[in-house]
């Protein structure tokens, strides 16, 4: 291959370059075709100015094997197919090349979309997220340029991939993070994520989800934009302002999903990203996999608030006008539990240089077969405790034009009414063997 990429360049004996997508941090990503089956795909290349960095070139080789196993899974995961080294030591992943656009391209356009839309999104972006749960990876940079809108074939809503498995940690391959790096992109990451990556979970990328959803209903990020230093001071200390208060067409069941999604203590949030989906599926007053017909408001609130697990419980029909909701009052164990942490990180932030790690801007022009259905479902895991009440909230900063800010890696820090609710409280899901799907098109168990 020569040292330059260029239209026309053969990659691999087998793959003709013909146009640039988009340049990051990280890499390059261009649109090819198979020289001898004819069909279109994307090549994402290591930067050259990287490719001696060992740490650099195992988070490449990782986003293959992740992808490619990922990819298989679930047709909402974009899937790479080939990866290789170029003759001048360049490494590349050959992956499907997709036509849309990205959520984040969509939010520049438009701002904001319905939080019909919003549900839509969620539930294609719960089935990518619960095969790579499953199979114990985390991805870490949840984020509007992360989705990818697919252009719809037969006039349906657009169909959602998600992309770039770049700094996703697998728990098998153990973690690759350097001491005091953070990762990811600061407005939609979680407050464990700024504090330590080494104690996140599933449940980082659901706080990113809830994050995404409030960017997508509201027009701007829930803790505005900036540096990490700035941003990462309001995720720790303050509360973002509730949908409904900057949009008042926008449902006070949002509020509540918003309070739980971006809960700082993890244990209060929603635990499984079915169970995420499901929800605000019933706030859009969209069709969940799993929401019951008859799911009243009151009922609804009392699910969100203190948590329902995955399986929802049988519930009234109609709710009673005495029983209004009320808040308790925030725990202080739970506000306790953030000092410490708190205190460390802003004494350490001032200090913080961010440096970006993901690529950015590639708009492929092309569709590709779609991948066949997920035949897995969510992991069940203990219904949380009772979520305690917003702290008093500050306003985010104004959003910039653009939506969403760039990932980073950066020195690191070191009630409502009495309805029941049911949740099968058992352990993680044990990746075995395969099982047949329910009607909704979730299954009990995914082996990868």
């Amino acid at each position: 291959m020569s040292s330059t990429l260029a239209e026309g360049v053969m990659i691999g004996g087998k793959y003709r370059l013909v146009t640039e997508l988009g340049t990051g941090a990280m890499g390059t990503v261009w649109s090819a075709t198979h020289q001898t089956l004819g069909h279109h795909v994307a090549i994402k290349f290591l930067l050259r100015s990287i490719t001696a960095s060992i740490d650099a070139r195992a988070r490449f080789d990782r986003e293959a094997r992740l992808a490619a196993r990922l990819g298989e899974a679930s047709r909402h995961i974009a899937r790479v197919i080939d990866h290789g080294v170029t003759d001048d030591h360049v490494p590349y992943l050959v992956m499907e090349l997709l036509r849309g656009e990205s959520l984040s391209s969509r939010l520049k356009r438009e701002r904001r979309v319905s939080l019909r839309f919003a549900a839509h999104v969620v539930q294609q972006l719960a089935r990518a997220l619960h095969v790579a749960h499953s199979a114990g990876v985390i991805h870490r940079d949840l984020a509007p340029a992360n989705i990818f809108l697919c252009t719809p074939e037969d006039g349906d809503d657009a169909y959602v991939k998600l992309l770039d498995f770049g700094i996703a940690k697998a728990e098998s391959d153990g973690d690759t993070t350097a001491q005091g790096m953070v990762l990811g992109t600061p407005s939609y990451m979680s407050p464990e994520q700024i504090i330590t990556d080494r104690t996140i979970d599933h449940r980082t990328d659901l706080w990113a989800v809830a994050a995404v959803v409030y960017r997508m209903v509201v027009g701007k990020a829930p803790f505005g934009t900036g540096s990490l230093q700035e941003i990462g001071l309001r995720v720790m200390s303050v509360e973002p302002t509730l949908p409904s208060q900057i949009w008042p067409e926008l449902p006070h069941e949002l509020d509540l999903w918003i309070q739980r999604g971006l809960s700082k203590n993890q244990e209060a949030r929603f635990q499984t990203a079915r169970e995420l989906s499901d929800f605000l599926a019933a706030v859009a007053g969209t069709s969940g996999t799993n929401t019951p017909a008859g799911t009243t408001v009151a009922a609804l609130q009392e699910q969100i608030l203190l948590g329902g697990g995955d399986e929802f419980a049988p519930l009234p029909a109609e709710p009673s006008v005495s029983e209004a909701p009320t808040w308790r009052p925030p725990g202080k164990s739970s506000r306790r539990r953030w000092l410490i942490p708190l205190a460390v990180l802003l004494a350490s932030l001032a200090s913080m240089a961010m440096v970006l790690v993901s690529v950015r801007g590639a708009a492929p022009s092309q569709a590709n077969a779609a991948q066949p259905p997920s035949s897995s479902a969510p992991a069940i895991w203990p219904a949380p405790p009772p979520s305690p009440a917003p702290s008093p909230t500050a306003p985010a900063a104004a959003e910039p034009a653009s939506p969403s800010a760039t990932p980073s890696v950066a020195p690191k820090a070191s009630s409502p009414r009495d309805a029941s609710s049911a949740s099968s409280a058992l352990p993680p899901p044990v990746l075995k063997t395969k099982s047949a799907k329910d009607n909704s098109g979730w299954s009990n168990k995914q082996e990868l």
